[in-house]
């Protein structure tokens, strides 16, 4: 072989090796990019795994509170009902018209028709009980009358041996009207 094809030869080489080297290089490269975009890759997806867990932790953390939280309705609405069932006592209610014209002292009323038996001045805001068992003051709703005070008393509601309350009205016709009736009053206070 002559010296001039040796040295296309060598040249040849040369350039292959140097191609080859570069071609290392540009994978060694790649490589090492895809490398660093699979450890992007590997950190990103435990980001979302993290992230996935506290999503389903406080999703089931909702989940369980919502139900605690329909626990504790249930329980206040039961005990709601308690109370009001505690708050509401059955009475015979009665009504009288101490001011009608045709109101009769010690019937319909003792002393000055237009004050109640605790200094009071009649009216629909006021009933008649027996302070023993209601203590004045004490609020109460009337159904098919309406909200009233204690704040009178007497003879029947005194000496019965029920819960007697007796509720205002304008006309004895009116309180003929309302009669006797057994009601669940409620005590509001």
């Amino acid at each position: 072989m002559k010296v001039w094809q040796l040295l296309i030869i060598s040249l040849i080489v040369s350039l292959l090796a140097a191609g080859y080297l570069h071609n290392m290089s540009v994978i060694k490269e790649q490589n090492g990019i895809k490398e660093e975009m699979q450890s992007k890759q590997e950190h990103y997806e435990s980001i979302i795994t993290e992230q996935n867990e506290h999503i389903l932790f406080w999703r089931n953390k909702a989940t369980e509170y919502r139900l605690q939280i329909n626990d504790l309705k249930e329980e206040s609405d039961s005990l709601h009902q308690e109370i009001q069932n505690l708050r509401t006592i059955p009475a015979v209610v009665t009504s009288y018209a101490p001011l009608d014209p045709n109101a009769v002292e010690g019937w319909d009323y003792a002393g000055d028709p237009s004050i109640t038996s605790t200094g009071q001045t009649v009216g629909h805001h006021i009933a008649a009980v027996c302070p023993e068992r209601i203590p004045y003051g004490t609020r109460l709703y009337v159904p098919d009358y309406g909200e009233v005070v204690a704040g009178d008393t007497g003879a029947t509601m005194r000496n019965s041996d029920r819960i007697w309350i007796d509720v205002f009205q304008d006309t004895k016709a009116q309180a003929r009207s309302w009669g006797k009736q057994e009601l669940e009053i409620i005590i509001l206070d």
